[in-house]
């Protein structure tokens, strides 16, 4: 009997990513060719990113509940694309299409580090939101700053001890930040180690060895 467990994981991934908001936008613009375009995509990536930080910075400023919790669910949104796009990407995308390429090493290596930026962004923004269900003698969660750095102390699993969730569901989502980070991170080593050019070396028997090796 054959294993199932790898088009399993390969058809799930692949019925996930059709919950895109990124996709659905593309639908509706696949009249113009740009939107097919890496420079549409990269506009994308950034354009989220500074709105994710813009988001945690105006929270104060939002006048009606109804509005966060718009920013909210987008927020939910694009964490749960991100994941599942970079997840395709690692386990799918270059497997099942033989023709598959990326637009750049350099540039893959940016777009990874400005989605984990995104991803801390956006759960600052859900830490002031459910800022009253966490212990915080600090008000560290009183401000975006603060929320900022709560997030990337969460998402880096440092974990300092200065806010502490107090409910089910605020442990749930400091507990999915931390998978998450966690992933992204091993992510982004792995590409940049990927990355690095190798120097030349002056030792004999490893020069041979290459040699010996090289189709």
């Amino acid at each position: 009997m054959h294993s199932f467990i790898v088009p399993l994981t390969e058809r799930f991934l692949q019925e996930l990513i059709k919950i895109s908001l990124f996709g659905f936008l593309r639908k509706c613009l696949f009249k113009y060719k740009w939107s097919n375009s890496y420079a549409f995509v990269d506009m994308w990536v950034l354009g989220n990113f500074a709105l994710s930080f813009v988001a945690v910075y105006i929270y104060a400023l939002i006048p009606y509940i109804w509005i966060r919790w718009l920013f909210i669910g987008f927020g939910l949104l694009r964490v749960f694309e991100l994941v599942v796009y970079q997840l395709n990407v690692l386990l799918v995308d270059q497997f099942n299409n033989p023709d598959y390429a990326i637009g750049g090493y350099r540039r893959l290596l940016i777009l990874s580090l400005i989605n984990y930026l995104e991803v801390l962004a956006w759960f600052a923004f859900f830490y002031l939101n459910w800022a009253s269900s966490f212990k915080d003698d600090y008000s560290v969660l009183a401000s975006g700053t603060g929320a900022i750095y709560y997030s990337l102390v969460t998402m880096s699993t440092l974990g300092y001890g200065e806010v502490t969730p107090l409910h089910g569901s605020t442990r749930a989502l400091v507990t999915m930040q931390t998978i998450i980070g966690m992933f992204l991170i091993i992510l982004i080593i792995s590409r940049v180690m990927s990355y690095l050019p190798k120097p030349r070396s002056l030792d004999k028997n490893e020069i041979m060895s290459e040699k010996t090796n090289q189709p």
